[in-house]
């Protein structure tokens, strides 16, 4: 867990900013595909109670409030968590949230109907432990929804980097808009030792949950492409969703 305090301070430096988008996606159209995608794989229920990892400012959580389930964000920066309560006073919600790792949950087990997460995945040190952890606060029949993506996978890969550098560009371009003064090569350095940056998902997706017990999976892929290679062709997504059952 080395990085970790490093990790949390480029967060605490990216929130304002953060929350500024996240504000903005909540009043964009496509909040209702964000909602609808989450509630295809949620297991049934009128009133779920559910866990947002990762929350950042709130946007998971205050969609799936607004819907009428019970929300806890957890999220490792301070100052996330404080734009996250404001926002959702802002938006009349009434949600926890608490500063808390990600792979290192502080709950019951068996406490929460679903767990959801956003782009955290890949930022994480132990991120097997992570998802260990994630089953075990679920219960019986819960889910886990988890979107994320290869992110820094072209910097270890030179075909795929060639191949994605449009879609690389394209969502770049988007979040400059809002992260200001910060220094955004901290991430990029700190990335480059993170375990998920080196590996193809969300096959390590699939094959972590199997061992760690899980079923019942659906994947669906986002900004995916075929990359011609020398040793043959091969598929690769940007971005994805994932999600299992305990």
């Amino acid at each position: 867990m080395e990085q970790l305090e490093n990790i949390r301070a480029y967060w605490n430096q990216r929130a304002e900013g953060y929350s500024a988008h996240n504000m903005d996606e909540l009043e964009d159209q496509n909040r209702i595909r964000w909602v609808n995608t989450i509630m295809r794989y949620a297991p049934e229920g009128d009133r779920l109670k559910i866990l947002d990892i990762g929350c950042g400012p709130g946007f998971f959580s205050i969609l799936m409030a607004q819907c009428g389930h019970e929300v806890i964000g957890v999220d490792y920066s301070d100052e996330m968590v404080a734009h996250a309560r404001e926002n959702a006073a802002t938006m009349r919600q009434n949600i926890e949230f608490r500063r808390m790792d990600a792979q290192h949950l502080e709950f019951p087990d068996e406490s929460f109907d679903l767990v959801i997460s956003r782009n955290v995945m890949w930022c994480l040190e132990e991120p097997e432990r992570a998802y260990r952890e994630w089953l075990r606060v679920l219960r019986k029949g819960g889910r886990i929804v988890n979107f994320d993506g290869n992110f820094y996978l072209d910097r270890f890969d030179a075909e795929y980097s060639k191949a994605v550098k449009e879609l690389r560009d394209a969502s770049e371009k988007v979040h400059a808009r809002y992260v200001g003064n910060v220094d955004t090569e901290i991430i990029n350095r700190i990335a480059m030792d993170l375990p998920l940056s080196k590996v193809e998902r969300p096959g390590w997706d699939f094959t972590t949950l199997v061992s760690l017990g899980a079923h019942k999976f659906d994947v669906e892929l986002f900004d995916h492409l075929l990359v011609p290679r020398k040793d043959g062709d091969r598929f690769y997504c940007r971005s994805f969703v994932v999600s299992a059952q305990k």
